[in-house]
Parts: C-alpha cells; structure tokens; sequence
C-alpha cells in the first residue's frame, strides 16, 4: 500500500507541495523502484502495489501535532520549529487509517510513505506482534498481528535514496539473524561487511556507508584504493572458496547508486540453510 502526504497548498495557488516544490512525482518512482528491486534481488522480489492513496494533508506528529501549510513551509526555510525535526505517529497512523485490517487480513505486506522533508519518516520501520529494529525501533502498541515493513520516501529525492533506504533496512534484518556487526570474520554477515580497514586482505563487501575499501568518511563512493575483496565469494554462499579479488569503486562505477546495487546484487540466497538459518538473506529481509 502506498500512502501519498501531498497537501494542497491553498496560498499558493491551489499547487499541489509536489507540484509547487517542483519535487519528483511518487507514483513513478513507486513504479522504478519496484521493477529495480526485482532486478537487484534475482527476482525474488515481485512487488504488486494493492492501493495508492494520495492524502491533501499531512501526517500526525508524535505529539499529534499536524503541520499548517504555513508551518510546513517555515520548516523548509528553519527547521529550527519545535515541530519541524518530530517523527510521525506510527501506531496512530498504523491504526487511524486502517492499515492493520488491510495486514491483519493478508492484503498487503508492506507500506511505502511519501512525504516532504521533515515530515518525520524514518527509512525503514517495521510493526506487527513481535517488530525488530531496522533502520528506526520497532513500533508496538498497534492492532497489526502479522509482520509489516514501512518505508518512509521522500518525493524531494530519487531512486537513488529509495534503495539507500531498503538498504539499511538489509542491515536491520540481518543484525537481528546474527547479532551486532563486529569487525571481524565470526558470522557470515561480518565476513560480508568486514572493511579492508578493519581486517587488512580479509575484507567483504563492505556497509551501506563503507564500501570494502572506505578508508575515511561515510559515503565514500568514489575511492579508487585497491584492496583484496571477497565479495564475488558470496554469490557462492554458503559454500565460500576462501578467494578474494582485488576491487576499488571501478566495480560499482564509482557512484553511490552502483555501489548500492553491488552491495545488494552479492547477497546471498541460496535454497539452503545452514546452522539453522536460512542461505537465502532475502527470505529475512521481505515477507513474500
């Protein structure tokens, strides 16, 4: 399901937010990054969007304040507002506009919500009886008895964010299958995300923030350092050879965008479990 926040600016004349802001329309790239996430994932994603709907107004704080237009826009010029940087009221949304009913009844296994900046989304929540960390908390305290993901889009980015998003939320899941990510090689998931910093000639593929060969800030993209990676190695998970191919940012096209897609791309998922967890990392990260 998807849940368009697209107010209808009346002092400017009658323009929809997106429209006025001249932002990106969220139907379209809703389209994009559902055939890109097909593509990324092997085919194991196979998204169908059940409903869209595209609400004039904005959604509920978490002290369930609700913005003006006025109030909106001196965000986007201050964000210093004592309501501006609030994060929205989950379970009231969850249970205000029916969302568990559509879940509880096997209608839908995931919402995607489309704001502006500081409408207060995180990247990825999920909810639902028993609700793990992925990119925010878990959110308890609603009516939903099955397992629901939320994404939380902006229109004033792309594509490119959209999967920065599902990304992190890769990491919630597969923290909560083996346990917080040291720099080390004592998990699977470690071994794939080890730095070449962190273990010199050991490295994975890297983080969301670090590819394999980031030496210095987050988002490092575009490092041409050359360093021994066994990412290639894990297409061949769970059976892993040992072997490690050097890399820099050539092989993703030196851009964030590639990098995501790379990282996503060598995720293991393989028709197998091993020590009592499944080889296919997908399987834990969308419900099918």
């Amino acid at each position: 399901m998807i849940i368009i926040f697209n107010p209808v600016l009346e002092t400017q004349g009658n323009q929809r937010l997106v429209d006025f802001m001249g932002w990106n329309d969220p139907t379209r790239l809703s389209g994009e990054y559902a055939r890109t996430m097909g593509e990324i994932s092997g085919g194991f994603i196979d998204y169908a969007i059940k409903a869209t709907i595209e609400i004039d107004g904005y959604p509920a704080k978490d002290n369930g304040h609700v913005f003006t237009d006025e109030e909106y826009l001196d965000c986007l010029a201050d964000s210093s507002g004592p309501n501006c940087a609030l994060l929205i009221d989950y379970p009231g949304l969850l249970d205000g506009s029916g969302i568990c009913s559509f879940v509880n009844r096997r209608k839908i296994s995931e919402v995607w919500l489309w704001g502006g900046p500081w409408f207060g989304f995180y990247e990825s929540v999920q909810a639902g009886p028993d609700p793990i960390a992925t990119n925010g908390p878990p959110i308890i305290g609603t009516s939903c008895d099955r397992t629901v993901d939320i994404m939380g889009f902006s229109y004033e980015r792309g594509l490119q964010e959209m999967v920065h998003d599902f990304s992190h939320r890769v990491e919630g899941n597969m923290v909560h299958v083996f346990g917080p990510r040291l720099p080390d090689e004592s998990t699977p998931w470690n071994r794939f995300t080890l730095l070449h910093a962190e273990g010199p000639g050991r490295g994975g593929c890297g983080t969301v923030h670090h590819p394999v060969n980031s030496v210095g800030p987050i988002n490092d993209y575009v490092n041409l350092t050359t360093v021994p990676s066994s990412c290639d190695d894990f297409l061949n998970y769970p059976n892993l050879s040992g072997t490690f191919v050097d890399v820099n940012c050539t092989a993703w096209g030196c851009t964030e965008f590639g990098y995501l897609q790379w990282w996503l791309r060598h995720l293991p998922r393989s028709h197998s479990v091993t020590d009592g967890r499944l080889d296919n990392w997908w399987a834990y990260i969308v419900r099918r």
